[in-house]
């Protein structure tokens, strides 16, 4: 008689894993160039009442009514703005125009039903107005496995502000801008990926713009890369003093190929035991500072996409696409390069955690100019360098590009992130690090997007 062996949950999940990637591995996209110049952009905002209060779920609801390009996310007063795919070929006016009719569209619904659309790195409010969207099987109950999965020995305290028992939901009031960038599937996917890594770190230090976190100044600049750090880190002790990889933050280091790549992703914990969607959830679940990806399947072929994560959304959408316009002409420039020595994952992990808390006000670990050894320079000497390659970059290409980026590159060197201009000020104005209700609806309706007939 023959014995049928019941397959426990993860070793099931594990083998459709590995088939549905086999699957989309079979149909893949191939471009003329690694790095295409086809181009998305995926931004979350926050929406307000007009006494500058988070909206509830049901009014956030009715905001999504009727428009594709506006999705739901996490936090039930989120919401996000998602672009068709763009070419640089189209020309950059072409797709800031159309990303900014988007924007006032949404911030237009929003203020018709008295409510208003904000560009915030993080909630400056207190922790208890956060809510999760109700979606038990896509939200909370995936959260509460992290909360229930994390160990005790993990940190919850991120500057002067205790994450409490809700650091795993506190994404729902974090927003950034993300970037995602058509690539070859070879091992030049991989080398932009580490590429981004490792540049990840000057962005900060020109982009933090996220200070606040339950109504205190932290002591930092950006926020919202640690609290994902903090909220979704499961390793065991032995783990922890290892200083082994998790779903988030950073690789332990760098990925030699494609093989390692989905090797690190397969290893990570399933959160739901679906195998009909086991590749798609741990490629969803994949929250890494930047990660490969691949689109496609049902008989469509399968794109391999480049998506940086590490950025927070800027005061202004100009802002926001110079930073990764930056981001872009650098990666350009590493695959003409071709085999650029990377500084190690330790060393990029310090610089970003210098730039999170002082931005462009320290010093950042790089190669001397022999390349033998590794020192300190000036965070502003190395963004510097760089405004420079990406400058001129930008100018061999498209003269109007070139402009937008130099003017907000050049501006942050000289001011530093949205985030220091903030705190500063805050400073100037009370020796309290505590904001009182006033001071927090003041920073929310500054940063909330002006309507055009609106008031």
């Amino acid at each position: 008689m023959s014995k049928t062996v019941s397959l426990n949950p993860t070793t099931l999940m594990n083998r459709a894993f590995l088939r549905q990637l086999s699957q989309l591995e079979k149909n893949i996209l191939v471009t003329k160039n690694n790095l295409s110049g086809i181009m998305g952009f995926e931004t979350e905002y926050l929406l307000f009442d007009f006494e500058f209060n988070l909206v509830d779920e049901k009014v956030r609801n009715h905001v999504l009514e009727n428009e594709a390009f506006i999705k739901r996310e996490i936090g039930a007063s989120q919401i996000e703005l998602v672009s068709r795919p763009f070419t640089l070929a189209e020309g950059l006016e072409n797709l800031i125009n159309e990303m900014q009719e988007m924007e006032q569209g949404a911030a237009a619904m929003a203020y018709a039903q008295n409510n208003r659309l904000a560009r915030l790195g993080t909630y400056p409010g207190l922790f208890s107005d956060l809510k999760i969207t109700d979606d038990w099987e896509n939200y909370q109950m995936i959260l509460d496995q992290f909360k229930s999965s994390r160990k005790h020995h993990l940190e919850l305290h991120l500057g002067n502000v205790d994450l409490s028992s809700r650091a795993h939901e506190l994404i729902s009031g974090c927003q950034s801008t993300q970037m995602n960038v058509q690539v070859n599937y070879n091992q030049a996917a991989i080398d932009l990926l580490n590429k981004t890594i490792e540049i990840s770190p000057l962005f900060i230090a020109i982009g933090a713009n996220s200070p606040i976190l339950d109504g205190r100044l932290t002591g930092l600049l950006e926020t919202r890369n640690l609290i994902w750090e903090i909220g979704y880190d499961l390793r065991t002790y032995p783990e922890f003093l290892a200083a082994l990889a998790t779903r988030v933050s950073f690789p332990h280091q760098y990925y030699a190929n494609f093989h390692d790549y989905w090797a690190a992703l397969y290893q990570q914990k399933h959160m739901k035991t679906d195998p009909r969607y086991a590749f798609s959830l741990n490629q969803k679940m994949n929250w890494k500072i930047a990660r490969l990806k691949l689109v496609g399947g049902s008989g469509k072929p399968t794109a391999c996409l480049l998506e940086t994560r590490f950025i927070p959304i800027q005061p202004t959408l100009r802002e926001d696409i110079a930073l990764h316009l930056g981001v872009y002409a650098l990666l350009d420039l590493s695959l003409s390069k071709g085999g650029e020595r990377l500084l190690p994952v330790t060393f990029v992990k310090e610089n970003f955690r210098r730039a999170s808390c002082y931005g462009i006000d320290c010093e950042l670990y790089y190669f001397t100019s022999d390349g033998k050894r590794i020192t300190e320079y000036a965070a502003t000497e190395l963004i510097n360098r760089a405004a420079e390659r990406i400058c001129d970059y930008w100018k061999r290409r498209s003269s109007s590009t070139a402009t937008l980026v130099e003017e907000i590159l050049s501006k942050r060197l000289r001011v530093g992130p949205p985030a220091l201009s903030l705190t500063n000020h805050i400073r100037r104005n009370s020796k309290n690090t505590l904001l009182g209700p006033k001071e927090i609806k003041r920073i929310v309706s500054q940063n909330c997007i002006f309507v055009n007939g609106g008031s």
